[in-house]
């Protein structure tokens, strides 16, 4: 089983789409987005919307950091009650693409502290999920990390570093538990959702 399959699919489909930019009116991008946020935003994993409902509830300021565009991304948080949202944005000039991208998948450690530092907020108890390697970064500098349907290489830094890892399949969300041996680790039921 090759382990980088999916990452190397992921960014050949979004190097795709960077590519493909400027051939597309913003007016049928714009289009697809509704269609795609009215046919989709019901289709979230339990665990996370739960974990955000209830830090949204103790007064956790909940941002979103995600490698889509911004205008996806902005009708989803909105839906789910997050208070700050960062996107990949695309520039226009007119209902024309001009090719220039403010890319939003790496870096997230900074893009955090940057809204940090805008908004006042601290780390300490701080949480953060991540699926993919673009995440690292980020749940390093957060006190409660976790590593939620990982990515190979994600999972591999999670269990480096002892976050936090929540597999969600159907409708129970399992963690992964060390064993008393280094080295082992197993799945155990987490929740049933």
């Amino acid at each position: 089983r090759d382990s980088q399959a999916y990452p190397t699919y992921d960014q050949s489909v979004a190097a795709g789409v960077d590519t493909m930019l400027t051939s597309i009116s913003v007016s049928d991008y714009e289009n697809s987005v509704h269609r795609t946020i009215a046919n989709n935003t019901s289709k979230v994993y339990s665990y996370t919307r739960n974990l955000i409902r209830t830090l949204k509830s103790q007064g956790y300021t909940i941002i979103a950091i995600s490698g889509s565009p911004h205008e996806l991304v902005e009708q989803f948080v909105v839906r789910y009650g997050f208070d700050i949202w960062v996107g990949q944005h695309w520039f226009r000039d007119g209902d024309k693409f001009t090719g220039e991208i403010i890319k939003t998948h790496t870096d997230k450690e900074l893009i955090i502290k940057k809204i940090a530092e805008e908004y006042g907020l601290a780390f300490e108890d701080s949480y953060a999920i991540g699926d993919t390697a673009g995440d690292i970064g980020l749940l390093s500098i957060v006190d409660n990390p976790i590593a939620f349907n990982p990515t190979d290489e994600l999972l591999e830094a999670a269990i480096e570093n002892g976050w936090k890892v929540v597999v969600e399949r159907k409708n129970i969300a399992y963690h992964l538990e060390s064993g008393a041996r280094s080295g082992q680790h197993r799945l155990s039921k987490y929740e049933t959702i």
